[in-house]
């Protein structure tokens, strides 16, 4: 694996880096995940390995809004999380179980907010919040069309946005209390959070016809602020921050 930190230099090479990788949100360090079973911490800066431990099979790999964290998504629907504020040791801090039934799946996602308050996960279209701290189920997401395809967080991690088929939703985190449903015919709908860190800004993608709507979430209803056609040749559609 490559990691250019400036298109004018030579590239940091991350040797036996592995599939997953996951960058912190001050562009710091990369997480990743090898076919051995090892989770690695690397230094974005130097390509140095900073943390280097056994986690056995799992899915993916992320890292904490707070960077201090390292979570990981298992195909027995279990989500793993470990303490890495002290980087000289790795804290097997709890599990999670989002699924006890869940059947073997390829896809997953985990997140955590700044605070370190609260884990939101997604394994095999099932989503669910914790309180990190106490391991206390918050909450259940839900939506009327069955399974979650995928799930983010505001800058501010106050909110959540999932998707499924025809709808994306808008979630307030620490109640589960559903704040905005986002209408857009699509079997595949992809959502994020624009720049905004409060959560007040979001858009949607129909990825069959390449429609993208943005929201103004600001008010009581949401409202499309600006409707894009981008065409179905479109393959990636992303926001900048402002």
């Amino acid at each position: 694996v490559q990691v250019w930190r400036d298109y004018s230099k030579s590239p940091i090479t991350l040797e036996d880096a592995g599939r997953g990788l996951s960058f912190s949100q001050n562009s710091r360090w990369i997480v990743s995940d090898g076919s051995d079973g090892r989770v690695k911490l690397w230094d974005a800066m130097t390509g140095q390995i900073v943390v280097d431990f056994p986690v056995g099979q799992i899915l993916e790999v992320f890292l904490g809004a707070d960077s201090k964290h390292i979570l990981a998504t298992s195909q027995d629907g279990i989500v793993k999380v470990w303490d890495i504020s002290n980087l000289g040791s790795v804290i097997d801090l709890a599990q999670f179980p989002i699924n006890k039934d869940a059947k073997p799946s390829d896809y997953s996602q985990a997140a955590m907010t700044p605070n370190s308050k609260y884990l939101l996960a997604v394994i095999n279209g099932v989503a669910h919040v914790w309180n990190t701290p106490t391991g206390q189920l918050k909450a259940r997401l839900h939506h009327p069309a069955g399974q979650i395809n995928e799930a983010f967080l505001s800058h501010d991690g106050k909110r959540a946005i999932t998707t499924s088929e025809n709808e994306a939703r808008i979630w307030d985190i620490e109640t589960g209390v559903l704040l905005h449903a986002l209408p857009h015919k699509a079997k595949s709908l992809h959502a994020n959070f624009n720049g905004e860190p409060d959560g007040r800004m979001a858009w949607t993608w129909n990825i069959e016809d390449g429609l993208v709507k943005v929201w103004n979430l600001k008010g009581k209803r949401p409202v499309v602020d600006t409707e894009i056609a981008l065409g179905k040749e479109t393959s990636y559609v992303t926001i900048s921050p402002d």
